[in-house]
């Protein structure tokens, strides 16, 4: 019962707080680069663990995974550093996209049985 008040009060302070003009926002560049360019840092990440396959469960793909979008940001071009911070700053202005907002979102048909 917890569980379902909580989804319940998470999901009504996203419509108030969406509202709010302003919202401080603190998306870093890094968080950018593994949203959006997830197979590149995958790709870094293979290489930092020395494996064929990840497994995304493993402590150790959590750990690394910013050490791995580090080493692409670190690669971009000029052009895409520039592109790069204009879509930090485009978020931090309006917010995260509706598909990123509903990853934060837990999906009624994943509630639990017992809720």
């Amino acid at each position: 019962m917890q569980f379902l008040a909580s989804w319940i009060a998470n999901n009504w302070r996203h419509t108030v707080m969406s509202n709010v003009i302003g919202l401080n926002i603190k998306v870093r560049p890094i968080d950018v680069v593994w949203r959006t360019r997830k197979e590149e840092c995958e790709v870094e990440l293979k290489k930092i663990l020395n494996v064929e396959e990840l497994d995304t469960l493993a402590p150790e793909y959590f750990q690394q995974r910013m050490a791995a979008a580090k080493l692409v940001l670190d690669g971009l071009s000029v052009r895409d550093q520039e592109k790069l911070e204009a879509d930090v700053v485009k978020i931090r202005e309006k917010g995260h996209e509706p598909e990123v907002q509903q990853q934060c979102v837990c999906p009624v048909n994943h509630l639990p049985e017992w809720v």
